[in-house]
């Protein structure tokens, strides 16, 4: 549910973690996340590497 190429670094813990948690929640699940270092390697427009529905919040 979270996509390879993403931007986040070689071994990035919180990709891993985003990629083992998705991959435990299942296809049904809604991603909130606030500004922060995920969104930013994950989100560049056009792309991205959610595979869920994803919410950007402030």
């Amino acid at each position: 549910m979270f996509i390879k190429g993403h931007n986040a670094c070689a071994g990035c813990g919180c990709a891993l973690c985003m990629r083992w948690v998705l991959n435990t929640l299942g296809k049904d699940t809604v991603v909130a996340n606030a500004t922060g270092c995920m969104e930013v390697v994950s989100t560049q427009y056009p792309a991205s590497s959610w595979g869920v529905p994803y919410v950007h919040s402030v």
